[in-house]
């Protein structure tokens, strides 16, 4: 029995691919959550939606069952679905620089940024400030 739920849209003909809050696309539009909660527990449904500023907003609600629509703002991305006494964290990965985003318990995000080399270089918080900057300085033979 699967207790917790996620889209993020990564995998789909047709997402759209600027912005997205985390990864690599979002769903323009609205969305329904197909997910059906298998037992009698309560559950939350958490998302992030595009507002009319093209701002990323947080979004959570009790979780109604099967067929509740996502219907705020023009584009839905990183939706989660776990019972209310649940935490979860959720993670993006790109195949070669690792991993490319996180959000926590508590809905923060951050997002993370490589170099050519393939290196971390930075952490950016989901407003884009960065949290943490790397820099690498080569030493050549003496």
């Amino acid at each position: 029995m699967v207790e917790f739920f996620h889209e993020n849209f990564e995998e789909g003909a047709g997402n759209a691919t600027t912005s997205p809050h985390t990864g690599l696309s979002y769903l323009s539009g609205d969305y329904t959550v197909p997910y059906v909660i298998p037992n009698g527990r309560s559950y939350i449904v958490e998302y992030w939606y595009l507002d009319g500023s093209s701002v990323w907003q947080h979004a959570s609600s009790a979780y109604t069952g099967s067929g509740m629509s996502l219907t705020n703002g023009s584009a839905i991305d990183d939706v989660r679905v776990y019972p209310t006494d649940a935490r979860m964290k959720t993670y993006t990965y790109h195949t070669i620089n690792g991993m490319t985003s996180s959000i926590d318990e508590n809905g923060v995000t951050m997002i993370y940024k490589y170099d050519s080399f393939g290196r971390l270089a930075e952490v950016r918080n989901e407003k884009g400030s960065i949290e943490k900057k790397y820099t690498y300085n080569y030493k050549g033979p003496n």
